[in-house]
């Protein structure tokens, strides 16, 4: 079974606990999927410098790997598997109290959620390089500010990217262990037999509450009171304009 194929939403009757174990481990991944939003403060600064920069920088290799990342952030955040991980995501919110999605939309869910964990590896993986490649940029001593800005925003995506996989990971166990206790609605596919029990997770940046305490702080423009603007903030400035 493919993503571009959707499940009927399908409501049975099943164990208030199972449902509220599901709905916790969804509403927990949820957070971290709704920071893939092209609105989000991260994603739109680093689709501004590609427009902004685009006909001056597009010869740079680390250039050319930040805008292919662009694409792939617009993909993470409106493409097929997060549409169809929020299309699943609403239905259980519409669940009442004794009822939980059939067995064959989690499953849908799962292999959703596996099609978009592997979105998220390769952004992490093209974030590395593209970091490594604007790091040599900075040596040659051109473009350093902003070779300095793209290598902030990669920093933040990175870590964006490596909790959105751990947090796939441990919402897909999850949901994959109690599965077999949902009761399913008509004929049963079995959409997870080419799919392995686990997502495989190998950290690239240990996190930490320090780490990641700015996902839930927008990034916002700061004057001084006093005193003229720094010209980094200027040129950040002159980005949203």
């Amino acid at each position: 079974m493919s993503l571009e194929s959707l499940p009927v939403i399908n409501f049975t009757q099943c164990d208030p606990s199972t449902k509220n174990f599901i709905k916790h481990s969804v509403n927990v991944f949820a957070e971290t999927l709704s920071k893939w939003d092209m609105q989000n403060d991260d994603l739109a600064i680093a689709n501004r410098i590609v427009r902004r920069f685009k006909n001056q920088q597009r010869h740079f290799i680390h250039f050319a790997e930040l805008c292919h990342l662009t694409r792939l952030l617009r993909k993470a955040g409106s493409g097929r598997g997060n549409f169809c991980l929020n299309y699943v995501i609403r239905g259980l919110e519409a669940t009442e109290m004794n009822q939980c999605l059939s067995r064959n939309c989690i499953d849908f869910f799962l292999l959703a959620l596996n099609s978009w964990q592997s979105e998220i590896c390769v952004i992490r993986a093209l974030c590395m390089s593209c970091w490594r490649h604007s790091e040599r940029q900075m040596l040659t001593g051109h473009f350093v500010k902003l070779a300095t800005l793209i290598i902030i925003v990669l920093a933040r995506v990175l870590i964006l990217a490596e909790k959105s996989i751990l947090s796939s990971v441990e919402v897909y166990s999850s949901i994959y262990a109690i599965r077999s206790q949902v009761p399913n609605v008509g004929v049963a596919m079995d959409c997870l037999s080419r799919l392995p029990k686990k997502l495989e997770f190998e950290s690239v940046i240990p996190l930490n509450e320090r780490c990641i305490a700015f996902l839930n702080l927008p990034l916002k423009l700061l004057r001084k009171s006093k005193g003229k603007p720094s010209k980094s903030l200027n040129f950040l400035e002159m980005l949203f304009k």
